[in-house]
């Protein structure tokens, strides 16, 4: 457990500092990976069982109509919705990177860095609430991922 906070902080780290330093697409694709990691912690999926993102989101979505973590289905299709959303934004930009180059692509993605960033600790911070385990390994710590100001100003 303690090497898997030190890749999570790792990885945070690095999404962040790739922020500061315009590097918009690559953190993108590692907030994204953490967010993947998020789900399938919380979710109690190993690296080993193959399922993709989409199927994370399914059982998640699943999970939060099971009682006794049912939640209201307007919660749950707003939680899915977004989910869906950051992951039509991955497979856009990973499949556009040929036609665009980096350049161009790294600054197109500067606003889909920050919608990850913010999808990925809200998400982060709602598990947390079902699972105390959970929080205790994914809690944020601004300090390594900066300040939402510092996502929100640059």
């Amino acid at each position: 457990m303690e090497d898997e906070n030190k890749i999570i902080k790792d990885l945070e780290e690095k999404a962040y500092n790739f922020y500061k330093s315009d590097e918009y697409y690559i953190s993108y694709l590692i907030i994204f990976s953490l967010l993947e990691g998020s789900l399938r912690d919380f979710l109690k999926i190993s690296s080993e069982i193959e399922i993709n993102f989409y199927g994370l989101i399914e059982r998640l979505g699943n999970f939060l109509k099971t009682p006794p973590y049912t939640q209201p289905e307007s919660s749950v299709k707003r939680t899915v919705d977004n989910l869906h959303q950051l992951r039509n934004f991955r497979n856009k930009i990973v499949h556009s990177l040929w036609q665009y180059g980096y350049k161009e692509l790294n600054q197109k993605t500067k606003i889909l860095a920050r919608k990850a960033f913010l999808t990925y600790i809200l998400n982060v911070e709602y598990l947390g609430t079902f699972n105390e385990d959970f929080e205790e390994r994914w809690c944020i710590e601004y300090g390594v991922m900066g300040e939402i100001e510092d996502w929100m100003n640059k």
